[in-house]
């Protein structure tokens, strides 16, 4: 800013560098110069060439930038350069109704097409519809928009663009400069004459007063800038400036007047901004910016941090931001800010350590030494040109100040930059307190404790050192009974009371018990009332008298997330300034007592990396508020309020899939060829369909016009996946793997460092399931379900039948084993063990009465003409054991057997009855005598002797033979049992007649019957 405030009279003596300051004080608000925060970037940044001819910002945000190499756009995170069909420079810019930009340069005229697709945007050439393109076409030097139409400048020519044709302006001389404004568009011709460019084609000069004489009579005027639809400033060829105000028509000139007379240096360009400002660029001077009046509002120049002093454009974008073209740069300057900075790397010169306020100035120690900020600017104050540490205004009497700065080396008086005795400059002075009871007397703190001095006709003089501290001192406090409050930097806090003498006693060193539980971050601040002590999580009041006792109103709100309070300065009313340590950072916040209720946090203060603050300072004859920091000192305005600002804007920069496909780009408007991007949720429709082999899908977006300054921050969901929105995050991009098939709405939105969130960005793409999981895919799947399920069933009832096979096969199997299990079981149990002949049990499962008998292996046998039932003893068998032992007699039985069965035909049956006794049946298929067979077995048996172990033995046999059926013409008449028992009965009289012999029972039917119905007739066969 520059200027001054009007003064009341009163008079104050300054301490001034090499004489005396003396200043006319006033009791309004004296405004600093100063800048607004400014951030620039170098074109080797952003490699392109260094001269930079236009800036503009597109409808989405986008900031675009005419260069040797083309157009060059930014959208807040990529830069990007477009490039004219001739390859050549882009020098001027405008916008038409629609946002479309249109670019002029070297013989080209082209409009910018945003699209998305692989090729991005692109420029169009508007050549073709000139109205004689075969004369080719001169550097567009200037562009404007006048209502519906779009005109440029090229060399003589004017053209305007409406209706999508385009009509050409003609004057003697041709045209020097072009502007517009509210519909209005107006022309400097080449011989200095001003008209009125008509919508028809026509030119109307503009009539200029009969009476216009004086010193503000034109001059070769070079450069014209509508400020509205009847104010117009014109640059002349002397680098002044004029305002001329026109008639209701615009057509003639009724007051021409001297304009921004503040302004210096050559001109370049006059760039008409909103609310009637004026920007003029300079080529050597920078920027200026000119209020509604022709005042200057703002100069920026190199100081400023501009690349270069020769700014060629600018421009004002949506959210109230100053940008500049530069020969080597761009910058952005926010004019919205309450925030003001003095960069070290300028005219500050250091980081700044130490602050005092004065009613015409400032003055600021830096590590390089003494600054004096006032309405002129910076200037050091020599020689003192080491580390300033602390400075402070010593009333010595009415009207009579005297200001110290304190360094490494000692104490100065800024009078006369004396140095004081040397016993004054032992150690580091960190910190001047003016005594409080005594004019005369200063607390010096520094790294070896305090001391107290004390000025007499000589200067300053030591007069006591205060027991207590042992380190470096940063704050004290001299309280209303005339104790001192010293803050031992990050130690203890102490207090020193004066004895009776007035000295001060030893310190005593406030703990606990007094509420000092954090002395770490310990700092004193006097409110305009009272004093207190901000501690970690507290904030004590400093009583006279009695303990130190908490401030009522200090909200617990501050302990919240382990912070603590750094640095505090009070701005009287129950306000404060704080710098909180949270846990990584620092952050300035206001403070404001709400009575007994605490402290309410009322607004973070934005506008620089705070991380960068160290100590905070209030001037209460601005009502400002300092910060001082590693990089810049910062003032804060408290009782500004900046202008709303229109919400960020957030910007889809890039949708990729897996195949890398760019599926859109530098895109915010709903446009339907751009698939389902709008703003807003919307509809889904024109939805790109993604195959589910590319459902890899990443976004990158930006904030269009954001530098690092703004720390914007992004937020975004995929509704269909997440339907909750993440966290702000500075990271500008977003990728998902592997989505699966259904549809998908990509949100975006954007914050800024003011909490401003933008408008919702959305995105809708639809991914397609893959091809095994479509409708067809499904329907195949059914048909080979069908197919397999017949194959299955029929491998099924084949599987079930083999299944069947097997069980019969196993069941035959093992019947079959089951009936040769039982057939060896029944053999065993028919069978004799020691003969092997069958034994007695086969008969009782013979079908006794039918004259059949079965075999053990199942056949049955019914002879013809029936069996001869014969039972065969072994004569005088017991004797044999007797005599020669059992197992001889086993031996004879074993032989006896043998010759039966070898007596016996194939279809005869061999039996061991029992003991000795042997059973034969003889199938009679033909009539035989029983006399025959007889002598048959006796031989046999009696014929050779038996070979045993004892021996040779002569055995004999005695047998009795009977028929079965025993009555042929009944034979249901007796069973088996009947014949058995007759041929027993045979048996028994063959051994009653002398043994070695058989008896044959006979049928007879005309005998008479004996007592059991039986008509038998014996028959003796002797063996010889």
């Amino acid at each position: 800013m520059e200027g001054g405030c009007a003064g009341s009279g009163r008079e104050v003596l300054q301490a001034l560098l090499l004489g005396t300051w003396l200043a006319i004080v006033s009791p309004c608000r004296a405004d600093l110069a100063g800048d607004y925060p400014i951030w620039t970037v170098k074109t080797g940044q952003i490699g392109v060439s260094p001269q930079l001819w236009a800036v503009s910002e597109l409808r989405n945000g986008v900031i675009a930038v005419g260069t040797p190499d083309g157009l060059l756009l930014y959208d807040g995170h990529t830069w990007l350069t477009v490039a004219l069909a001739n390859q050549h420079a882009a020098r001027s810019f405008a916008l038409d109704a629609e946002g479309r930009l249109y670019v002029g340069g070297v013989g080209e005229l082209a409009v910018l097409a945003l699209e998305s697709g692989g090729e991005g945007p692109q420029l169009v050439s508007l050549l073709p519809e000139l109205p004689h393109p075969e004369t080719g076409l001169a550097t567009v030097t200037e562009a404007v928009t006048a209502g519906e139409a779009v005109c440029f400048r090229a060399g003589p020519r004017v053209l305007c663009r409406a209706g999508g044709r385009f009509h050409e302006y003609a004057a003697s001389g041709g045209f020097h400069a072009i502007t517009a404004a509210e519909g209005r568009l107006f022309a400097l011709t080449g011989t200095a004459v001003l008209v009125r460019l008509l919508p028809d084609g026509e030119t109307r000069s503009i009539v200029w007063p009969e009476n216009f004489t004086g010193a503000a009579q034109p001059r070769g005027i070079r450069a014209i800038a509508a400020l509205d639809g009847r104010r117009l400033v014109a640059r002349q060829e002397d680098d002044r400036l004029i305002h001329f105000t026109l008639d209701a028509e615009g057509v003639a000139l009724e007051r021409i007047e001297p304009w921004g007379e503040q302004v210096r240096g050559r001109l370049n360009r006059l760039r008409a901004l909103p609310g009637g400002r004026l920007l003029l660029t300079t080529y050597d001077r920078g920027a200026y910016l000119l209020d509604a009046a022709g005042r200057v509002e703002l100069h920026v120049g190199l100081r400023s941090g501009l690349a270069s002093p020769l700014v060629t454009d600018g421009m004002l974008d949506s959210r109230g931001r100053l940008w500049l073209t530069q020969d080597g740069g761009l910058s952005r300057i926010d004019l919205r800010s309450s925030f003001r900075e003095w960069p070290t790397s300028g005219d500050l010169g250091g980081r700044p350590l130490s602050l005092l306020a004065m009613p015409d100035g400032l003055l600021v120690g830096t590590t390089q030494g003494l600054m004096r900020l006032d309405a002129s600017g910076w200037r050091r104050i020599e020689p003192l040109a080491m580390q300033t540490l602390a400075l402070a205004e010593i009333e010595l009497a009415a009207g009579q100040h005297e200001i110290l700065a304190a360094n490494a080396e000692g104490l100065y008086r800024i009078e006369d930059i004396g140095k004081l005795e040397p016993v004054l400059g032992r150690g580091r002075v960190a910190s001047i307190l003016p005594s409080r009871s005594r004019r005369d007397r200063i607390f010096l703190g520094h790294s070896l404790g305090v001391l107290e001095a004390e000025r007499g006709p000589e200067g300053w003089r030591e007069r006591q050192a205060l027991v207590g501290p042992a380190g470096h001192v940063r704050d004290m406090a001299e309280l209303e009974d005339g104790s001192l409050i010293v803050v031992e930097t990050g130690v203890a806090v102490w207090r020193f009371r004066r004895g009776a003498d007035g000295a001060f006693l030893p310190g005593e060193r406030l703990g606990e018990r007094e509420g000092v539980r954090d002395a770490s971050m310990a700092t004193l601040v006097h409110d305009g009332k009272e004093w207190r002590l901000s501690l970690p999580g507290a904030l004590l009041v400093l009583a006279a008298e009695g303990p130190l006792h908490e401030d009522s109103r200090w909200s617990a709100a501050l302990r919240d997330e382990g912070e603590r309070i750094a640095e505090l300065a009070a701005a009287g009313e129950g306000r404060w300034f704080a710098l909180l340590d949270r846990p990584g950072r620092i952050w300035a916040e206001e403070l404001r007592a709400e009575g007994a209720g605490g402290i309410r946090r009322v607004r973070e203060l934005p506008g620089s990396d705070q991380r960068e603050f160290s100590r905070v300072f209030y001037d209460p004859h601005r009502q400002l508020v300092w910060f001082a920091g590693s990089a810049a000192l910062y003032s804060f305005d408290p009782g500004r309020e900046p202008p709303a600002a229109s919400p960020p804007r957030v910007l889809l920069r890039e949708v990729r899939r897996a195949d890398g496909v760019l599926i859109a780009a530098w895109l915010t408007v709903p446009l339907a060829r751009h698939g389902g991007l709008s703003e807003g949720p919307g509809p889904d429709a024109h939805m790109p369909l993604l195959p589910a082999s590319l459902a890899d899908l990443s976004f990158r977006f930006s904030a269009p016009g954001s530098a690092p300054f703004d720390r914007i921050a992004f937020s975004y969901r995929l509704v269909g996946l997440h339907d909750g929105w993440s966290e702000f995050l500075e990271q500008p991009a977003r990728a998902y793997d592997t989505l699966p098939a259904g549809h998908y709405r990509f949100e975006l939105r954007a914050r800024d460092h003011e909490g401003q969130i933008s408008p919702v960005l959305s995105y809708a793409f639809a991914v397609s399931p893959p091809w095994f999981l479509t409708y067809w895919a499904y329907l195949g799947y059914l048909l080979v379900a069908l197919v397999l399920l017949r194959q299955a069933a029929r491998l099924g009832a084949r599987a079930a039948r083999q299944r069947a096979e097997r069980l019969e096969r196993l069941i035959a199997e093992r019947t079959a084993a089951l009936a040769e299990a039982n057939h060896r079981l029944e053999q065993a149990a028919f069978t004799d063990p020691l003969t092997g002949l069958w034994n007695r049990r086969l008969l009782s499962i013979e079908e006794h009465r039918t004259g059949k008998l079965r075999r053990p292996d199942g056949t049955v046998v019914r002879p013809r003409h029936g069996w001869l039932v014969a039972l065969v003893d072994l004569d005088h068998f017991k004797s044999i054991n007797d005599r020669y032992g059992h197992s001889v007699g086993d031996e004879v039985l074993c032989q006896a057997a043998r010759r039966l069965r070898a007596s016996a035909r194939e279809d005869d049956w061999v039996l061991r009855w029992g003991g000795e006794e042997f059973l034969c049946l003889v199938a009679l298929e033909q009539p035989v005598t029983e006399q025959e067979l007889a002598l048959r077995w006796l031989c046999a048996i009696g014929e050779e002797p038996f070979v045993t172990a004892a021996g040779a033995i002569a055995v004999t046999a005695s047998m009795g033979l009977a028929h079965f059926p025993l009555d042929p013409a009944h034979p249901e008449r007796f069973d088996l049992e009947a014949s058995i028992q007759a041929a027993d009965e045979a048996l028994y009289r063959a051994k009653a007649a002398g043994r070695d012999r058989a008896v044959v029972l006979r049928w007879q039917s005309t005998r008479e019957a004996d007592e059991r119905g039986r008509r038998l007739e014996a028959s003796e066969v002797p063996r010889r």
